[in-house]
This record gives structure tokens, C-alpha cells and sequence, in this order.
């Protein structure tokens, strides 16, 4: 795009190259940014001006000595609300856009121009003068260019909340209103009506040109359609709460300076409750881009070939889409690893690739990633950073290890390969709030960097033994490393695979307010194929748990969905999810299909309690639905859960281990651990089998509520 631009320019770019020729040294992204500012400036001048003059001669300066209470007000107000905007972002493309700001200081200046008239303009004047120049001074204070920037929302502020409201109220006049509004009549009413109407449609008037001049840059012309929606989010933005003003201004002359203080502060409260609102949407959007962008990324790395030879590309291509505002500075680094017995991390000096967005990024000092690598926990955060040359904090910093996949062995156990750093600019977000993207993306790493490391060893050594080993050992990574401690309960699980993979697995998710997530699948195949299923629905699972915590039924419903549209295969997994909330000493679950658990009573005072099935397998059918059931757990219960290798596995004359037997053996070791239990049924089981071989994986997992 700036290549295209700069290789034939037009009078409009020559002029904006002429105005600041130091934009032809700027990344894409700086460019067409700095570009637009500046385009804006030129464009809204001339309204400006115009704007200042008009709101001169229009003022009565005795008004300001007669309302002066109100018009303080308002100052306060329009104040209070500048610093507390929402963000219209109109897209342009994936990663770029025109944000216009706006929040519900038009509702407090409409009413106060309903009682003052034109006047009252120059107190958003003097707001965007004072938000502008401290915009300006924060843009000195990181060494960027504070003129363009700042002239440009000040040129849209002043354009927004003068030059447009000196054109409504000229058709205000028209209609016949009046200052103050007293008359509660239709043409009154009318004429505020039309003139906000004027007011909210006119800035999407105004700066569609530009809009679609930037469109051209894109190569991304506006349709007709988009044109019209532009403008109308613009003005509904502008519009959907101004009409309110009215009432506000007839309760002011009707009722006084109290009433109008008391609509005034309910509006800066609205607008708080607004702002807050809107920050946790955006939050929540900021995640399903990440989500989505990691999967991407994920895609990509399956598709590429195995020797991760192309890794850094792929990451330079996936940084600035994973992380696009044009205040993000990301860096991935990979060492070379000493693998002999005192091996380790060599110095940065032999780092073996780095990828950085943007590209321009200095490198991360050494002594940063040499403190990462010596932090016991898996990531680091540093507050409040200072980049070299700038004035203030930049905003808090994460650095997360990549780490050596060793199935069988906990990731701090493991060495530190490389590491990824994220620093976000405390004016456009928060970085931790990006921490859990940042793991997974370390972790897609680690397993690409893992995958290429099996794939060295399969060409050495050319064995389809060792190729199936490999998925046996990605797969035994896939289950939880230890079992999570719980107060007042008692866990355990193990999975015995038949062959060198299974289609058996279980999970622990940890989820909010100390819940966790109990799990037992079986995927209904054997081998490779039951395995790679068993991966895909395993990370479904998990994402989707941690996304309804409360509702097991709507996890199994949107995991079958995603599975049924990501594969093509005959096969289906059974499973029992359950969440275990043990401040409530409660277990809400969901049966897709599968085995019931049994719910016992260590104390020999109930009969085992089945928990079975509520709703059919997933990967058979779209559209399904499941329903959930809540037990109580009290002192003493067990909960065992289990695969059909358990009830299912058989002796050498064929006969079948059974559901008896299984409670027989934990009933026997009711006062035991939860270990205890899970050794005896085992036990039990090598026993009732014999000599006779293993046919199908076997699951089992253990959950008890510790007497009181």
C-alpha cells in the first residue's frame, strides 16, 4: 500500500509528503496511520476555522455572567467524560480502520445549548484544547511526533462538537426555536429534534470522503451499502441519547440548578456504567481474536513442514495478526540448546532465530531474557516499563518461556528453549489480559518445536515403532501432568493404554471460584486414527469448559458442534463431565453416552448412586442438546469414574469384569485414599483378567469427599 501510494501520488499525497516529508521513512502501518491524520487535519481545517469565526460572532459573552452555574456544570462534565470515551471502530480491512470517539457528553452539551445557545460551544472548545494538549504531551513523552496526531482529533473534536452544532442550531432558528426551550409543544420539540438530527448526521457526512480516499489506499472501495452504514454509525452514535437533552433542559428552567445537577450527575454515572461495559466487551472480543488468531497460527503450523525449518516466517506472518494495534511490540526468540549432561541455555550470542512485530523492534536485552530463564515460575511480568529514550511508562510487560515438551515429566522440569515477550502501550490495552494468548502461543511453539524434533529422530531412524512412539508420547503430554490438590478432597486417575495410543482420556480443569472440571472420554476406535480424535476433542473440551464453567451441558453441545464441522470421520466419543464445586460440596454433570459413574457412600449408609447418561455421544449428530444433574457429595462420598476397558475387560474364557466387581473393590477399600481405591480396583482387575492380553485402554478416576 505505501509503495503503491509513494510510486504515483497524487496532489493530495504530494501536499501531505510536502507537509511532513519524514512519512516516507515509516513502516506500512505508521504510514498509512500518520497519513490519515494528517489528511484529516488538511481536510477539517477549513471547518474549524470557519467554526471559530461563526461561534464568535454568535456568542452573547453576558450569558456566560448569567448561567454561569450551569455553564460550569456542564465544564465539569464535558470533562468528566472525555476521559471516559467509547471507540466506534468503522474497518477499513482486518487490521486497519477509522476509530471515531464518542461517549454521552452530547446528551449534557445539548442541554446546556437548549438553556444557553450557541455560547455554551466554547466550552467543548476549551475540553478538546485541554484533552489535546495533554494528548499532545503524552505523545512528546514516548518520543513520537505529538503535531499530527493531536491536530487531528483536535480538528474532529472541534468540527463534532462546534462546527456541526452551529449548523444545527442555524436550523434550529429556522424552525423557530428559542433559548432557553420552555414551550412543551410539538414545533418546539421538533425544531431540538431537527437540529440534534442535523448535529449527528452531518460529521458522517463530512468525513466519508475521507473514508473513502483511505479506502482507495486499501484497495478496498466503499459500496453504496457501506457508505450509508458508515454514516449511520456515526450518527447513531451521535444521536441515540441527545433527544433526552430536552427534558433535561426544561427541567433547568422549570425547576432549577438542582434539577439540572441532578440529570447532569446521572449522566456521568450512566456514562461510567457504559464505559465499564464496553471495556468488558472489548476484553471479551480482544480473547475471541486471539482464540481465533491461535488457531490460525495452529493451522498453519500442521500445514508446514515438519522440520519447523519455515517457523519464523510463519510467526512473522501470524504477529501482527495475533497482535495488531500499532502500539503492540512482540518478540519470539529460539537459543540453541547444549543438549550434553551439563548442557543448557548458551548466551544470547547463539540464539538460533529471532521474529519481532513490528520489524523495526529493537532486540529484548539479554539481561531480560537471562531473568526470565532463571524465574521458577513459567512466565515472567515486569511493571511499569521504560523503553530506552522515552520519558514515561510504556505499560507492564510478559515474557513467557517456550518450553521442551517432556511427556512424563513436569514443564518446569523441562529446558527453556527459547521465549516470547509481549509489551502493550497502557494507552490502548492491558498486556495481561493477554497473558493466557501469550501461553498458548509459547506452548504452539514448544509442540512445533517438539514435532520437529520427532521428526529428526523418525528420519535417523526409520521405524514405524518410532513414529507411533511419538504419538504415543504427544498423546501422554495431552493428560495431566499431576493431580491438583483440592482441601477436603481426595483425587486420583490413570490411564493404561492398550497400545502405543489411546482413545482413552481424562482431564482436570481447573475453572473460576476453585471449581474444577472432572473428565473420562472414550473415543469409540483404537490407533492412530482414535488418537488424533482424541487430541481434537480434548482441546474442544477444555476451551469450551473454561467458557461456560457453570454449564457442563452447553460445554458437551458446542464441542459437538465444532467437532461435526472440523472432521469428517465416522467416529464419536462417549464421556462423563462433571464440575466439582467444593465450597458446595456439590458435582453438576453431564453423561454423553457414556459408562455411568457411581456415587458411594464410604459409611455403608446408601445404596451406590448411578449417574447415567444424559444425552447421546458427541460427533454423531448436529444439533443435539444435553442436560446436566446436580448430586450433593457429602463427608465420605466417592465418585468413581471409569472406561468401558474396565467393566468391559475380560478373562480368558471370555467373561466379563463388570460393574459388581468395580464397586466390589472400592467398597472394599471405602475407608482408603482415593489411590487406595484406584490400586485396588486395578488390582482386582489384573486379577480377574489373568494371561488373558488387553484389548481396550483403561480409565479410571477416583474422587472422594474427606470425612469430616
Amino acid at each position: 500500500m505505501k509503495d503503491r501510494t509513494l510510486q504515483n501520488p497524487g496532489v493530495l499525497t504530494r501536499l501531505i509528503l510536502r507537509l511532513y516529508p519524514d512519512l516516507v521513512d515509516q513502516d506500512s502501518a505508521s504510514f498509512l496511520r500518520t497519513y490519515e491524520y494528517i489528511l484529516l487535519s488538511i481536510y477539517l481545517g477549513p471547518f474549524v476555522v470557519v467554526g471559530l469565526v461563526w461561534l464568535a460572532a454568535a456568542s452573547d459573552w453576558s450569558l456566560i455572567v448569567r448561567r454561569w452555574p450551569a455553564l460550569l456544570i456542564i465544564l465539569l462534565a464535558l470533562l468528566a467524560m472525555s476521559r471516559q470515551t467509547f471507540n466506534l471502530v468503522f474497518a477499513l480491512d482486518d487490521d486497519s480502520g477509522v476509530t471515531l470517539i464518542s461517549s454521552l457528553s452530547n446528551l449534557a452539551l445539548w442541554a446546556g445549548i437548549l438553556v444557553v445557545g450557541p455560547t455554551i460551544l466554547w466550552l467543548p472548545l476549551l475540553v478538546a484544547l485541554i484533552n489535546r494538549s495533554w494528548m499532545a504531551w503524552q505523545l512528546y513523552q514516548y518520543n513520537q511526533n505529538p503535531v499530527w496526531e493531536s491536530l487531528s482529533f483536535l480538528a474532529q473534536d472541534l468540527f463534532v462538537d462546534v462546527f456541526a452544532p452551529l449548523v444545527a442550531l442555524l436550523v434550529y432558528g429556522l424552525l423557530g426555536g428559542d433559548y432557553p426551550l420552555t414551550a412543551v409543544t410539538f414545533a418546539s420539540w421538533g425544531a431540538a429534534f431537527a437540529a440534534m438530527i442535523v448535529s449527528a448526521i452531518l460529521p458522517g457526512i463530512v468525513l466519508l470522503p475521507p473514508m473513502l480516499h483511505v479506502g482507495r489506499l486499501l484497495q478496498r472501495q466503499f459500496s453504496r451499502a457501506g457508505s450509508l452504514q458508515f454514516i449511520a454509525q456515526v450518527t447513531a452514535m451521535s444521536l441515540i441519547m441527545s433527544p433526552f437533552s430536552v427534558l433535561i433542559a426544561l427541567a433547568y428552567v422549570n425547576s432549577g440548578l438542582p434539577a439540572f445537577i441532578f440529570f447532569i450527575i446521572g449522566i456521568i454515572l450512566i456514562n461510567m456504567l457504559a464505559v465499564t461495559l464496553s471495556r468488558i466487551a472489548e476484553r471479551s472480543r480482544q480473547r475471541t481474536r486471539e482464540l481465533a488468531r491461535l488457531e490460525a497460527l495452529s493451522e498453519a503450523l500442521l500445514q508446514a513442514p515438519p522440520d519447523a525449518v519455515n517457523l519464523p516466517d510463519i510467526l512473522s506472518e501470524h504477529l501482527p495478526r495475533m497482535f495488531p494495534d500499532a502500539y503492540d511490540l512482540v518478540e519470539v526468540c529460539l537459543w540453541a540448546v547444549d543438549n550434553s549432561p551439563d548442557g543448557g541455555i548458551p548466551p544470547a550470542n547463539q540464539m538460533l532465530w529471532r521474529a519481532a512485530h513490528p520489524p523495526t523492534k529493537p532486540p529484548l536485552a539479554e539481561a531480560d531474557w537471562s531473568e526470565m530463564r532463571q524465574a521458577a515460575a513459567a512466565y515472567l511480568v515486569q511493571h511499569d516499563v521504560v523503553l530506552p529514550g522515552m520519558r514515561a511508562t510504556y505499560g507492564h510487560a510478559v515474557l513467557v518461556k517456550i518450553m521442551e515438551i517432556v511427556p512424563g515429566r513436569e514443564a518446569a522440569e523441562g529446558v527453556c528453549l527459547g521465549g516470547v515477550y509481549l509489551l502493550r502501550h497502557r494507552r490502548s490495552a492491558h498486556t495481561l489480559d493477554s497473558l493466557t494468548a501469550v501461553q498458548a502461543l509459547a506452548n504452539q511453539i514448544g509442540a512445533a518445536l517438539y514435532r520437529a524434533r520427532v521428526h529428526q529422530e523418525t528420519l535417523a531412524h526409520q521405524k514405524v515403532a518410532q513414529e507411533l512412539e511419538f504419538a504415543g508420547r504427544i498423546q501422554a503430554s495431552f493428560l495431566p501432568r499431576s493431580v491438583p490438590v483440592v482441601p477436603g478432597w481426595d483425587l486420583a486417575a490413570t490411564l493404561v493404554p492398550a497400545r502405543q495410543t489411546s482413545g482413552d482420556f481424562y482431564d482436570f480443569i481447573e475453572l473460576d471460584d476453585g471449581r474444577l472440571g472432572l473428565l473420562v472420554a472414550d473415543v469409540a476406535d483404537k490407533g492412530t486414527g482414535a488418537a488424533l480424535y482424541m487430541a481434537l476433542s480434548r482441546t474442544l473440551l477444555r476451551t469450551y469448559a473454561t467458557e461456560y464453567p457453570d454449564a457442563p451441558e452447553r460445554v458437551l453441545q458446542a464441542a459437538n458442534e465444532r467437532i461435526l464441522a472440523d472432521t469428517e470421520s465416522d467416529q464419536f466419543v462417549t464421556l462423563f463431565y462433571g464440575v466439582l464445586d467444593p465450597a458446595a460440596d456439590t458435582l453438576t454433570y453431564s453423561n454423553a453416552g457414556h459408562n455411568p459413574a457411581f456415587l458411594l457412600d464410604s459409611h455403608g449408609r446408601q445404596e451406590p448412586q448411578s449417574l447415567g447418561q444424559t444425552g447421546i455421544p458427541l460427533g454423531m449428530f448436529p444439533g443435539m442438546a444435553w442436560r446436566h444433574e446436580v448430586v450433593h457429595m457429602a463427608p465420605g462420598s466417592v465418585l468413581v469414574m471409569y472406561t468401558d476397558g474396565v467393566s468391559e475387560a475380560q478373562n480368558a474364557v471370555s467373561a466379563e469384569f463388570g460393574e459388581a466387581r468395580l464397586l466390589a473393590a472400592v467398597a472394599g477399600c471405602a475407608n482408603g485414599s482415593a489411590k487406595a481405591m484406584e490400586t485396588a480396583v486395578l488390582t482386582a482387575l489384573q486379577t480377574f483378567v489373568g494371561q488373558a492380553p488387553q484389548f481396550d485402554d483403561i480409565t479410571l478416576m477416583v474422587a472422594s469427599k474427606q470425612a469430616a
